[in-house]
């Protein structure tokens, strides 16, 4: 009994021997471990730092030539509100050529084109969203005009009066 004790005592003294080997073993590598990642982690502190002087670089040289640009187009006027009520150079400036404000205009009124019974028809139409079918076609064809044709105008089968 006492030799099995001694036995037991001493394949437990064994097993804890290569137990205290074994973590002897793993904390040497596990201490590799610990200083590549912590070397990584610096590593990556380093370029994070890099990568942020950098950024704070190109944002102090972006600010430097948007400063130099404000410098080129800042307007050189005086502080005046008052100066806003002035007339501008455009509007003082008078064209002999021209009687008034604007040009002539060479086209229609709004009164003359609403005079057009087709123009009418066009627009009820496109109020009711009719006018791109085949019947609002045929209805703003057939709307007589604000004038009648000139005869010279018509083809000889306009200009005839019963059937050809």
């Amino acid at each position: 009994m006492q030799r099995q004790l001694e036995q037991e005592a001493r394949a437990r003294a064994e097993a804890q021997a290569e137990e205290e080997a074994a973590r002897q073993a793993r904390q040497v590598v596990n201490k590799e471990r610990v200083e590549w990642r912590h070397a990584e982690y610096l590593w990556k502190l380093d370029k994070a730092k890099e990568a942020k002087e950098a950024a704070e670089s190109e944002a102090r040289a972006r600010a430097e030539r948007l400063d130099r640009l404000r410098a080129l187009v800042a307007p050189d006027v005086q502080a005046d509100p008052m100066r806003v009520l002035l007339p501008t150079e455009a509007s003082s400036a008078v064209d002999d050529k021209v009687p008034g404000a604007f040009k002539d205009v060479h086209g229609y009124s709004s009164e003359q084109v609403f005079r057009d019974h087709r123009m009418r028809v066009m627009e009820a139409l496109q109020a009711a969203g009719l006018h791109t079918t085949a019947y609002g076609r045929q209805a703003i064809t057939a709307a007589p005009a604000a004038t009648r044709t000139r005869v010279d105008n018509l083809t000889f089968d306009q200009r005839a009066p019963g059937p050809a």
